[in-house]
Formats: C-alpha cells, structure tokens, sequence
C-alpha cells in the first residue's frame, strides 16, 4: 500500500481541493526526500566538549568571586576603624556604645557589603559585636552546639587568615561558610575578625542557566557528597540536603576531572563532565551534565530529513501479530473522528477507523490519558497559513488544544516529563509535523512513539488507563493484526540507534 493515504471527502470547492492536495503533495515530497549520506558530527564528543567548556566557565566564575571577598578579608587588619573598635571593646563585654556600633555597622555596610556578617571574636570565642546580631551574639562558638561547627574547629588555634567549609550554621538558618582573620596587637593575639558568607551568591553563578539547554545544570559536591548549590530539578532546597553519590562524585574524587555517561542522582542516563578542585584548604567538586536524552532529540533536530525516513523505513519493516476478532464494540469511551476524550484510572478509551485519520494520545501512566481521532484537516498534518485560510472552519487544532489543556488542568511544569505520546497511523502524512510540535513544547524524542503499520487498511486502539497498556488493532482486506505499544521503541532509542 502507498505509504500517503488520500484525502477523505470533503466539502470544498474545486479549487480549494486542488490548492491543498498541492500543497500536501509537495510538503511530503520535501519531507520524504533522502540524502544519500548520513549525518557526520559526533554529538557524544561535541556534548562532552561542550560541557568541559561550561564547567570550566562556572568554576572560574566561582573562583572569581571567592578571590574578591577573600582580598576584602585580607584588608580588614589594615582598616583602622574596625581594630580599634576591636581592640576597645574585646574586654568589655558588658559595656555598650549605641553610638559606636551605629558608626561601625554604617562602615561594614559601606565597606564590606558583600559579606553576610562580621563577628568580633575573642580568644576565649565569646562573640562581643556582630552586625546582625543573630543567635551567635553574645554566645561563645567554643560551647554547646556551636563548638560542633566547622567554624569553631578551623577557628581553634589559628593564627592565619583562613576558611572553613561550607555548613548549615544555625544562627543564620543557612549555609554559610567564613573567613577568619586573627587579629593582633604588639605580637598578642586578641581574637579573631569574622566574615560570614551566605551561599546565595554562589548559588547564583552556578544556577544562572542562560544559554543552557533545557536539561543542562552545572552544581556543586563537597568531599561528603552533599550538593553545594540548588538542583534545577528539585523544586525544595538542595543545599547540604542531597548526598550526590553518584559514578562521576567517586571518579572525581579518586582521578581529580574527566567525561563519562552515568545515571544521575535523579535516575536519568547523562553525560557528565566532573572536576575537583581546590579553595584554601577545601576539596570540592564542580559537575556539569546534560540528559541524554535532549542530546538525542537536539541531533535529531539537526538532522531530521534523514531521520525521519529512517524511522519510517524500520518501522514500515516491523512484523505485527495476527489474531482472530477485533476491538470489542463495548468496550470502553468511544472517540469518533474529530473528537477527543479523556480517561482516568479504572477507564478504557478506544477510537476505530484510523485510516487517512491519526489517532494521537497523551498518557500519564496509571493517572489519566487523552485519546484524539484527528482528521487530515488538523494542524497537526503540517497545514500552512494558506491551506488553514482555504478551509477556515473545518481546520482543527487538536495537539495544540489537547497540550494546553494538560498542562493547565493536569499536570505541573515539573510533571512534563512524565508524560508519554503516541502517534497512530497507516500512513506518514502527520507524523512530521506532530513531532515537531512535540518538541516545540520541549518534549524529548524518548517520550514519543510513532506506532505505524502502511499495509494496513484501517487501525483501532484501545487504552487501558490503569494498566498504562495500548493495543493497536491493524485491519487488513482479509485479516486482523493487533500490536501492543510497549513494544515500539520510542523514537529516542530509535534515533540513538541510527547514530
């Protein structure tokens, strides 16, 4: 059978039928053409270039930022108006100066704003000024909890600028990290300057995702594993709360950067780029990856004339089993041509008579599903501005109506990559095109099947919401063939396949 099934009847004027039968016949000729050679860049090496260069840019960014505030700790010796508020006041503990410490704070505020906070310390670790003056105020960072933090560990016996890792510090109720400055006078040790710093700035460099794909993300890991700055994918904190024990967090403590494919701390299969590096005396481990996933439908993207028909060549080839009988007549929500239904758990949708018609469906396994038996009048058979104009009120739009109205009513923005597609036809008149608006709404290819059998005179599908189980039944001039969805590739695997 011709792979392009004819135009059903319709109500058009002479004309009309003529421009648009035109118009689909050179649109599929162009789609359909195919070049002799296959694609010859490497998007494994060019990912993986691609993600050194952006790990790279993100830890000279942070680098960057950690050298500014480190040169505004190393000029708090020589700023004359906080040692001598410091050496005045490190023994009177119980003496206040509203006065002073207004002309103090104004100074840090002016001076030192990119810090979160400045504690003046004592040797004996008591906190006489801060200037926020949160839970560590008038507290000593030797005693009670505060004496289990990094910062009291690092702070004991030292006599040198220096920086503690960072950790959740409870009178600020965040992470935080410091610099520590001792301070002196005449060779005596006095005490210690200490600079607070929040990791929001941090946080910041590496979650800035301009010019990033829709699944790139560049973090931090500390040497315990834990995350140093928010997932893009996790919609609460991240922060010293996710242990990242994955394949790349072992290499790069073990072999300092390199590339690889792992599974992730989500679970997805990505492409890797790791690096440990070193600030003060503090390992971490910055990572920059990408889904494989996106990397697929990006090449895919790039080279879609020769994909396409190599799908569609595979497919056309695939064996289907032959059975007795058909669709029961009773079973489940019908959807008739040029409508769609929706089903939810415990219901079953079917559609009968795909022939020069697609049937499309959206499913979120075990919750819901929508099923649409769309005509070659939609949109989603790739119709121009020109074709939509000629038929005015018959054109329909159902991949579009149907996308908006899951992810208004359905679904979170998160939940997108839950969802699966699938597309059923005798023909290829609509799969381009519905692909394509697919991926326009940043579907990856490995969320989409194209269930396609050319031999066929007609199909049905069934869709069992609860058991996320789709048979397509085939019906030929003198047989019945039925094939169940799980059994297709989806067309991720297929075009990494094709690589």
């Amino acid at each position: 059978m011709n792979r392009f099934a004819l135009l059903p009847a319709l109500h058009l004027t002479k004309m009309q039928t003529t421009i648009f039968i035109l118009f689909l016949t050179v649109s599929l000729t162009i789609f359909l053409y195919n070049t002799s050679s296959s694609p010859h860049d490497d998007p494994y090496a060019q990912t993986f270039e691609r993600l050194k260069e952006l790990r790279q840019e993100k830890k000279l960014q942070t680098l960057k930022y950690f050298r500014t505030i480190e040169t505004s700790a190393q000029r708090l010796n020589g700023d004359k108006i906080l040692k001598k508020y410091f050496v005045q006041n490190v023994s009177s503990r119980d003496d206040y100066d509203p006065q002073s410490q207004y002309e103090i704070d104004k100074h840090f505020i002016k001076n030192y704003g990119n810090f979160y906070d400045l504690l003046f310390v004592d040797t004996s670790g008591f906190v006489f000024h801060s200037i926020r003056q949160e839970d560590d105020f008038r507290k000593n960072l030797f005693d009670g909890d505060l004496g289990n933090t990094n910062l009291a560990k690092v702070l004991k016996g030292n006599r040198q600028i220096e920086f503690s890792e960072y950790e959740y510090y409870y009178p600020s109720d965040e992470p935080a990290t410091f610099f520590i400055v001792p301070v002196s006078l005449n060779d005596n040790h006095l005490g210690w300057f200490i600079l607070q710093c929040a990791i929001n700035k941090v946080n910041t460099i590496l979650t800035d995702r301009h010019e990033m794909g829709r699944t790139e993300e560049v973090y931090l890991v500390n040497q315990d594993m834990l995350m140093l700055s928010d997932s893009r994918f996790i919609e609460d904190g991240t922060i010293l709360k996710l242990k990242v024990d994955t394949e790349t967090v072992r290499q790069a403590l073990d072999s300092e950067s390199g590339e690889s494919m792992i599974t992730d701390y989500r679970g997805q299969l990505v492409y890797s780029a790791f690096e440990k590096f070193q600030y003060f005396n503090t390992d971490w481990i910055i990572i920059s990856e990408i889904d494989e996933a996106e990397v697929i439908t990006e090449h895919y993207k790039r080279h879609k004339q020769f994909f396409n028909a190599a799908i569609i060549d595979l497919l056309s080839t695939k064996e289907h089993h032959a059975i007795e009988g058909g669709v029961e007549n009773d079973l489940g929500i019908k959807v008739d041509i040029n409508e769609w239904a929706k089903g939810e758990s415990g219901q079953v949708l079917k559609t009968l008579g795909v022939s020069t018609c697609t049937a499309f469906a959206i499913q979120y396994p075990g919750k819901f599903a929508y099923l649409a038996h769309i005509s070659s009048l939609d949109k989603g058979y790739g119709l121009s501005g020109l074709a939509s104009l000629l038929l005015r009120d018959q054109s329909t739009d159902f991949i579009g109506e149907l996308l908006k109205r899951v992810s208004y009513y359905d679904i979170y923005p998160s939940e997108l990559s839950n969802l699966g597609f699938l597309i059923v036809a005798t023909h290829v008149n609509s799969f381009p095109s519905i692909v394509d608006r697919l991926l326009e709404q940043d579907i990856e290819l490995d969320k989409i099947r194209f269930i396609y059998n050319p031999n066929s005179r007609s199909g049905a599908l069934t869709i069992d919401v609860s058991k996320n189980d789709v048979k397509i039944f085939w019906y030929g001039d003198a047989s019945i063939e039925v094939d169940n969805a799980s059994e297709y590739q989806n067309l991720g695997e297929i075009v990494k396949g094709l690589i």
